[in-house]
Parts: structure tokens; sequence; C-alpha cells
């Protein structure tokens, strides 16, 4: 499971370097972390993710990757959510058709947009990452998206490639690191 689950973060990586967004694009980078206890109600499950989300406020275009280990079964669906931590709330992307079919993994990157409301809902915290299973149809695994780095919205504001791929490199190799924990441990 260990090296299904890096070799699928190292396709990740790839792809997510091949379509990251050109140096001069002015971004602001999110970042999920996803776990049971963070579903609404939360859940047992000991699986965990993470979600790394680079928004281009000038065109409101994000590109999202999630990587993920332990599910109780392959995702069934995969969404961003509006809602703030503790509560539910309605689907607003829908990145199903790029999940892997396994319990651990990685997702395809995907594109979308976000419209302006819910613009101003990824900068206040209230947009959400979660994965469904059938053992859990209202989610397994849940994180809120996070402010990591990059610009704000406003004039002249450039993140430097680099960083997004030191972002997704380090939490990618966190993700390793805690599955690589739990399978010593006995855990999964």
């Amino acid at each position: 499971m260990l090296l299904r689950l890096i070799r699928a973060t190292a396709v990740a990586a790839v792809a997510f370097v091949t379509l990251a967004p050109p140096a001069n694009a002015q971004v602001s980078i999110f970042q999920a972390f996803l776990i049971g206890a963070n579903e609404v109600p939360p859940n047992s499950s000991g699986a965990f993710g993470i979600s790394v989300f680079v928004y281009n406020f000038n065109s409101n275009s994000f590109e999202i990757s999630t990587g993920f280990a332990g599910l109780s079964a392959p995702p069934v669906a995969g969404h961003i959510h509006r809602g703030e931590a503790g509560t539910n709330g309605p689907v607003i992307f829908n990145f199903s058709s790029f999940l892997p079919d396994g319990s651990s993994g990685s997702t395809i990157p995907t594109n979308g947009t976000l419209s302006a409301s819910d613009e101003i809902e990824l900068y206040a915290g209230n947009l959400y990452v979660n994965l469904h299973t059938p053992l859990y149809p209202a989610g397994e695994i849940r994180g809120q998206l996070i402010f990591a780095g990059g610009g704000m919205p406003g004039p002249g504001t450039v993140v430097p490639e680099p960083s997004t791929l030191l972002l997704l490199s380090g939490g990618l190799a966190g993700l390793g690191v805690i599955a690589r924990r739990k399978r010593r441990s006995g855990l999964v």
C-alpha cells in the first residue's frame, strides 16, 4: 500500500508541476488536511489526506490536487463545499471523475472556477474538501481550505513558482511519512 501511495503521489507531483500556473500568475495557495474528525458529524475513520488548491484571483480559476490514504474503500465522490468548520454546506465543485480507483492515491490535478461569492468564502476559510465512500456516504474525510501562502488579491502580487512546488512536495512528503508511521505501528 505504501509503495502505491508513493507512486500515486509522485505521479500527482509530476502532473502538478506540468500543470502549475506560470511564475507571473497572481495566485494564492490554500491547503486542507482531511481527517474523519473534521466531518459533520465526526467519524472514527483512520484515513487522512491533503489537498493543495492554487487560486488565480485575476481569472477566478483554480487547480486542486488531493492525495489520501487509508480510506475504508475507494472514494465514490470528491467535492469542494461551501461551509465553515463544523457545518455542512452545498457542493460548489465536483471532482469525482478525477478520483483514482483505490483506498489510497491521488487525484488528477483538476481545474475549475469560483464565483465572486465563493471567492469571498475561500478567503474567509469557509470552503472545504471532502471524500465520500460507501461506508461513509456523507463523507469519510474532510478538511477546510486554509490560506497557506502566495498573494492576496491586489495589484502587482506575484508568487514565484518554486514556492508552489515546495508547498506541494512538503505536503506530499508529510502524507508519505504519516502513512509509513501508521504502517510501522500496525494501524493500517
